[in-house]
């Protein structure tokens, strides 16, 4: 079954206003792209970006179509995607800003580059194909419902869930794990055959249906409203996945931080604050396994989508939509213009990984903690006290971090002559912020973090049999809680004894007592837990700590020395 109407579309390919835009070239100044790197950007460089990033989305969408009309068989029980596409020109035809609100939608992004993925046989997946191609059926009737436009298409239907990418998801019972339906609207009613009414209207929840949560956050004259994805099966960077539909309470929970985090950026952050109202943003909740950080994640596929754990803490959620926000900016950039010679395989150290690097990987990296380090830089200033030292804590350690792999990609001979321009303005962006100082103690835990990390990350990745899944950024965490529960952390450390270790523990008792700036009790922990396992990075790592302190009692310069471990059981 396809739709009721036959806009006009040649069997060549589409034409019209979805065609048309495909092609629309995009170009980006010298000095929109310095800004970029400088962070300048006033808006008008990110929205080419997002401009191109559009262009291209359908440039995909076109290439998707061409590969499946040559296939016989993919499309299963649904009909071909020229069907949902005739429905997609029909609604931006009647509605263009509201077929273009689907498909900018991040995980349509996400979706038609995995699924093309598919059809080259580089990437693999449960679902059957005809599945993951009929997204594009769900996406030609969210626009259509969204422009108010009657028709009836066959969809397909996810663990009995039918999900309208940008409008919500509604229970249709009586079906397998996969299934397909014919989806029915007229004057804004949904109906499933077979299945029956799913809703009245997609804005109103019902006990089918359920909108998709869209935050809001309002202060001032700014305001910020970013769809909390919870059941599209693109919405995570590992796709598909299962839908997870959020307790009305938790939602209200996210809109309360999100409100918070907005009033920092707005009054603190004017110019970030305008770049990320203009993005094309949408949250998908993911767990949280940091205590003092907020997990989070994002792709090139879905440039704006962010995976983000829950929190209830305003200033992280601030830095971390801004952490996010340069992934996707950079992201874009990289979609438009060549920064680098892609080739496979790590290339170096990014200080806040486990893993070995590419060279892409790191700049992605770099750029995104700089803006950690702008974050930090600025709301430090807000504070006193213990907050303000643990402020001055989180911009010494990113700073130190991008300065270190700036210091590595800076002549990498992979980059481009605009990948070197680019990467220029970073270090000069950075500079200025080198010599800014900061409490002795809050730049003594940052350089003991950094230099424990670094060595562990080295004596691991000697070779490339790595089998130490322990996390690196053990001692990292310990400083934290030092600087923001010090009475927890006293009572943590007195209850670990210098000799008790489990396999598995992120920590040794050791690192207690050096973070403790207990020297003598650290270095005899230390030196135990190596005698009893050589291999232990994180025995030799403090020990190379300690060494540092030990001939270092004032001001230390954690760089000096870095890759002395002679005399160190590796």
């Amino acid at each position: 079954m396809g739709v009721t109407y036959r806009p006009a579309t040649g069997v060549d390919g589409p034409r019209g206003p979805m065609a048309g835009g495909a092609h629309a070239q995009q170009e980006l100044s010298a000095a929109a792209f310095d800004a970029l790197a400088a962070g300048t950007d006033d808006g008008a460089p990110s929205r080419i970006l997002w401009r191109a990033e559009r262009s291209r989305r359908r440039l995909l969408l076109r290439a998707l179509l061409d590969q499946t009309r040559a296939r016989a068989g993919v499309y299963g029980p649904l009909p071909s995607l020229d069907v949902a596409w005739e429905l997609l020109e029909a609604a931006e035809a009647r509605a263009p800003a509201e077929a273009r609100a689907v498909l900018e939608h991040p995980t349509v992004g996400r979706w038609v580059a995995h699924v093309l993925r598919r059809l080259r046989g580089v990437a693999h997946s449960d679902t059957p194909l005809w599945v993951d191609l009929g997204y594009l059926h769900t996406v030609a009737a969210s626009a259509a419902v969204r422009a108010g436009l009657d028709f009836v298409l066959r969809v397909p239907l996810r663990h009995r869930l039918l999900v309208l990418p940008t409008l919500g998801s509604g229970n249709v019972p009586g079906h397998g794990i996969w299934a397909v339906v014919a989806l029915r609207h007229e004057a804004g009613r949904l109906r499933a055959d077979p299945g029956g009414e799913i809703c009245l209207d997609v804005t109103v929840a019902g006990a089918g249906w359920r909108p998709l949560p869209v935050l809001r956050a309002e202060y001032g004259d700014r305001v910020l409203t970013v769809a909390l994805d919870d059941t599209d099966p693109f919405r995570h960077i590992a796709t598909p996945a299962r839908p997870l539909r959020l307790e009305t309470s938790s939602v209200r929970h996210w809109e309360k931080t999100l409100a918070a985090a907005w009033e920092i950026l707005v009054t603190r952050f004017p110019q970030q604050a305008v770049l990320l109202s203009q993005a094309p943003l949408m949250l998908a909740p993911i767990p949280n396994r940091q205590r003092f950080r907020i997990n989070s994640a994002s792709d090139g596929d879905a440039v704006g989508s962010i995976g983000l754990a829950e929190t209830n803490h305003g200033p992280w959620l601030a830095e971390t939509l801004l952490h996010e926000l340069a992934h996707a900016r950079l992201g874009a950039l990289f979609n438009l213009t060549e920064l680098l010679v892609r080739r496979p395989g790590p290339v170096g150290y990014a200080p806040w990984r486990d893993d070995p690097r590419p060279l892409q990987g790191m700049l992605h990296g770099i750029y995104a903690f700089l803006e950690v380090t702008a974050f930090w830089r600025t709301w430090r200033s807000s504070l006193d006290g213990a907050a303000r030292l643990h402020a001055d804590f989180e911009f010494a350690l990113a700073r130190g971090q991008v300065d270190e792999a700036l210091r590595q990609v800076r002549v990498h001979p992979d980059l481009t002559q605009a990948g070197h321009r680019f990467v220029t303005g970073l270090v000069l962006r950075l500079e200025s912020w080198l010599g800014e100082p900061v409490a002795s103690e809050a730049e003594r835990f940052a350089g003991l973090a950094r230099h424990v990390h670094r060595t562990r990350w080295r004596l691991r990745h000697r070779t490339a049999d790595v089998v130490r899944p322990l996390p690196l950024q053990g001692l990292t965490d310990l400083c934290r809680l030092q600087l923001l529960e010090p009475r927890e952390f006293r009572t943590r450390a007195a209850q670990t004894t210098a000799g008790a270790t489990r396999p598995g523990d992120a920590l040794l008792p050791a690192d207690w007592l050096l973070v403790a700036g207990d020297l003598a009790g650290a270095r005899d922990g230390y030196e135990r837990a190596a005698r009893a396992d050589p291999a232990d990075d994180r025995a030799v790592a403090g020990l190379a700590a300690c060494r540092i302190l030990e001939a270092r009692p004032g001001p230390t310069n954690w760089d000096d020395g870095v890759g002395d471990l002679s005399g160190l059981p590796v």
